[in-house]
């Protein structure tokens, strides 16, 4: 009876967004697109009823204690099968709290921000699944679904960080970041691989069963760059700050809140993996340690205030990532939500930082002073300088084979239509 009311609350927690996905874009796809305000109240009741059932579900997880929810299977034969089983307990169901909490308070900041937007619609859409991809990276009872939730969620954000696409420097950024993406999530691709070879299917959460050494040891390497390259640490920070290039909304959700905390998330979930694998948990102290230095660099230079504080907001997530190696994880749970809100508040408040510092120059007749010279030395440890330059000309050289790529299968398009309107004649 009590999986029975989990999985009731859980299918209804994933499908409050979801459900308002449909009703935004079919009538878009049937040429009958919703008015602003009709998009702004569908976004409401969505986000209302998910943060309703989202605080219903860590109330039974609390009154209830652990438990599964399975909601059937995806796919599957003989030898492998996808379960839709999702793990609530006080941290998980917590944290889809926290996940629809922001996502009401930041679309519903989003109506005014992106009023007249000729990209309202999409924005929107396009965030409510985002809210049902993190609902499923936050309930996933197995690696094999969250990482369906991460990887949908990667497209999420590529999409929300190209919204200015008509800007061909912003489409850009947002192809490396996607990229930067691709090649962290191989480690979690790999450590799957790894486990089913092993005929291994292990679960999430407090529950998880500890792995054999070698391959708790393969496990948590990793799931280094997978936490890295989502939360912009090293060696895939020179796209966080770039994210801020996006309406302020998808910054505040996304490259401030929700999205760049999955990686601490995921690490905290899969716990129990490799927690007896020394080599991993020094890992994560290194990487952590290390990219809040580079961050913190970085934030230093900074001349505009949200790449400031989604820089600065990063480089408290590589202290969490430390705090989770060392095995603190009270500390890294609340420092990891203490930050999120920070960083959230400080990018919603940043467009009136700026009236307000205009404002305050008209009646005071003062100019704005102008910003101090950025010392060298945190300039080249940023990701800005020398630092991250392998990853980058690695990142641009891809880039640049998949245009050639592109350039060549237009030219044989090119030519094999050519060649048939010629047979044609």
């Amino acid at each position: 009876m009590i999986e029975r009311i989990d999985a009731g609350l859980v299918a209804v927690v994933l499908a409050a967004p979801l459900v308002a996905v449909h009703a935004l874009v079919l009538p878009f796809l049937l040429e009958l697109p919703l008015s602003e305000r009709a998009v702004g109240r569908a976004a409401r009741v969505a986000t209302s009823v998910h943060l309703l059932t989202a605080l219903v579900l860590l109330a039974s997880a609390a009154a209830l204690g652990p438990a599964t929810a399975d909601l059937g299977r995806w796919y599957g034969d003989a030898e492998v099968a996808l379960e839709l089983s999702f793990a609530v307990d006080l941290a998980s169901a917590g944290a889809v709290v926290v996940v629809a909490l922001v996502g009401l308070v930041v679309l519903r900041f989003a109506e005014r921000y992106l009023h007249g937007d000729p990209g309202h619609l999409r924005f929107f859409a396009t965030s409510l699944l985002a809210l049902t991809c993190l609902d499923t990276i936050a309930l996933a009872g197995s690696l094999d679904l969250l990482f369906a939730g991460w990887e949908l969620l990667g497209l999420c954000s590529f999409v929300l960080m190209a919204y200015f696409h008509e800007r061909q420097a912003t489409v850009d950024r947002a192809l490396r970041t996607i990229l930067s993406y691709r090649a962290g999530d191989l480690g979690l691709l790999l450590a799957l691989v790894l486990l089913h070879a092993a005929g291994l299917h292990p679960t999430l959460g407090p529950g998880g069963e500890a792995l054999p050494a070698g391959l708790a040891a393969a496990t948590g390497l990793l799931l280094l760059p997978t936490a890295a390259g989502k939360s912009g640490l090293v060696p895939f920070s020179a796209w966080l700050a770039r994210s801020a290039e996006g309406p302020t909304p998808s910054t505040a959700m996304f490259y401030a809140g929700l999205s760049v905390h999955a990686g601490p998330w995921l690490l905290l979930r899969a716990w129990p993996l490799y927690a007896d694998a020394p080599i991993a948990r020094a890992g994560l102290v290194a990487l952590g340690l290390l990219s809040a230095a580079s961050l913190s660099a970085h934030a230093a230079t900074r001349s505009d205030v949200k790449g400031a504080v989604v820089v600065a907001g990063g480089a408290q997530i590589g202290l969490v990532i430390a705090e989770i190696g060392l095995g603190w994880h009270t500390l890294a749970t609340v420092h990891l939500l203490g930050n999120l809100a920070l960083r959230v508040a400080q990018v919603l408040r940043a467009p009136d930082v700026l009236r307000q510092v205009a404002r305050r120059e008209a009646l005071t007749g003062r100019p704005r002073a102008l910003p101090r010279p950025v010392p060298a030395l945190p300039w080249l440890w940023s990701s800005e300088g020398w630092f991250e330059a392998g990853p980058r000309l690695v990142v641009g050289l891809l880039l640049r084979i998949a245009g050639a790529l592109d350039a060549g299968s237009r030219m044989v398009e090119s030519w094999a239509v050519g060649g048939r309107d010629r047979e044609d004649r």
